[in-house]
């Protein structure tokens, strides 16, 4: 759990773990789902021409038949000592996403970050500490 993103609870991390242990996952990443989906962007390349991040047809499909988009937060990580050990990251082929409250999902990195926690945590820790959301 990295100190950059503290808005989760111990119930979120209770939820975590009884997630983890009770399917066949070898890691588990926090996360949300975007707002926007990532599969409809574009890089700019070198010569300034747009460059899909995935298949050219993505960015004009419907929302709706796209696969689903998860971005991890840095909350929670949750792997086997031994994968870790062996891979030297929290991410494989067999990771389970664990959903968590986008509003929950700051990572606090500037000012205003901090600010924006502050905020978050007035309107919504009551709500949170007792496992709502």
């Amino acid at each position: 759990m990295q100190a950059t993103s503290p808005l989760r609870t111990a119930v979120d991390i209770d939820n975590a773990i009884e997630l983890f242990v009770n399917c066949e996952a070898r890691s588990l990443i926090s996360g949300y789902v975007p707002d926007k989906h990532p599969l409809k962007t574009f890089i700019v390349g070198e010569n300034k021409f747009l460059i899909p991040v995935s298949k050219p047809e993505y960015p004009f499909m419907a929302r709706q038949l796209l696969p689903e988009a998860f971005v991890p937060d840095g909350a929670i990580f949750m792997t086997y000592t031994v994968d870790f050990l062996k891979n030297d990251t929290f991410f494989n082929e067999y990771t389970i996403p664990f959903y968590l409250d986008k509003n929950k999902c700051i990572d606090i990195d500037t000012l205003e970050d901090l600010k924006k926690t502050e905020q978050l945590i007035k309107s919504h820790w009551k709500d949170w500490m007792n496992g709502k959301k």
